[in-house]
């Protein structure tokens, strides 16, 4: 369920924000989407899935790559349109 929508200036540019809640886990847990570019009718978006990871993005561990993966996706999706889902749950189970 789509909770709110904002546009949102960031490091690599405008992005529109949409946080999602999935009715099974509540609204405890969202589901942030960040696009960028125009993408209506478009094939071939770029589209990253990805994984909270408090270990990388939060304490800046070099435990995993999490963070240098994400800030990549994010570069990309600017210069090229496109979209980041970033779910709220562990991907690998490190972090």
């Amino acid at each position: 369920t789509l909770e709110s929508s904002c546009t949102l200036p960031t490091a690599e540019g405008t992005v529109l924000m949409q946080v999602y809640h999935d009715p099974a886990t509540g609204p405890d847990k969202p589901w942030v989407v960040s696009s960028s570019g125009d993408l209506d009718g478009r094939e071939g978006v770029l589209v990253r899935l990805h994984d909270a990871c408090f270990t990388s993005e939060i304490l800046r561990s070099v435990k995993c790559d999490c963070e240098a993966q994400l800030r990549e996706s994010q570069r990309l999706i600017a210069a090229e349109g496109g979209v980041l889902i970033y779910t709220p749950h562990e991907g690998r189970g490190i972090g």
